[in-house]
C-alpha cells in the first residue's frame, strides 16, 4: 500500500511539536507493506520515497495502522514489554556522497515483544 499524503508540522495545544497530514504541507510517500501478522499487531516494512519528520510514525497513523509504543500518535497502549518505539530501521541506503548501505537485525528488545504477540491471541491476548 502507498500512502502519498502531504505532511506539515504543527504546535498542538500543549505546546508539543506535531506533524499532520495536511492539504499545504510537503510532499511525502511511503510505501508500506505487511511482513506477517502478530496477534493484534502487524509486522511492516515502510519503504521512504522522501524523508519527511516522523513521515512513517504519521503515516501509519494516518492509515488507523500506528506504530506500537507511540505516545504522540498512537493511543493504544504498547503491547506487554514494549517501553519504546516499535520501529527500526533494518535497512538504510544512503546515497550521497558515495553510496552506503547498512543492515541491522530486530533488537534484542523488540524481537521479545515480537515473539510474545506471534504466540498471543489475535486480539493480542495472551
Amino acid at each position: 500500500m502507498t500512502v502519498d499524503q502531504p505532511l506539515r508540522k504543527m504546535r498542538d495545544p500543549s505546546g508539543q511539536h506535531r506533524v499532520i497530514v495536511a492539504d499545504d504541507g510537503r510532499p511525502a510517500l511511503t510505501q508500506f507493506r505487511v511482513l506477517q501478522r502478530l496477534g493484534g499487531y502487524s509486522l511492516v516494512e515502510a519503504v521512504l520515497e522522501t524523508g519527511r519528520t516522523h513521515q512513517v510514525r504519521v503515516h501509519a497513523a494516518h492509515l488507523g495502522q500506528p506504530i506500537a509504543g507511540d505516545e504522540l500518535y498512537n493511543r493504544r497502549p504498547a503491547p506487554e514489554g514494549l517501553d519504546r518505539l516499535f520501529l527500526h530501521a533494518h535497512y538504510l541506503r544512503l546515497p550521497w556522497p558515495e553510496d552506503c548501505i547498512f543492515h541491522a537485525p530486530l533488537p534484542p528488545d523488540l524481537n521479545r515483544v515480537a515473539d510474545g504477540l506471534a504466540t498471543a491471541g489475535p486480539a493480542g491476548e495472551g
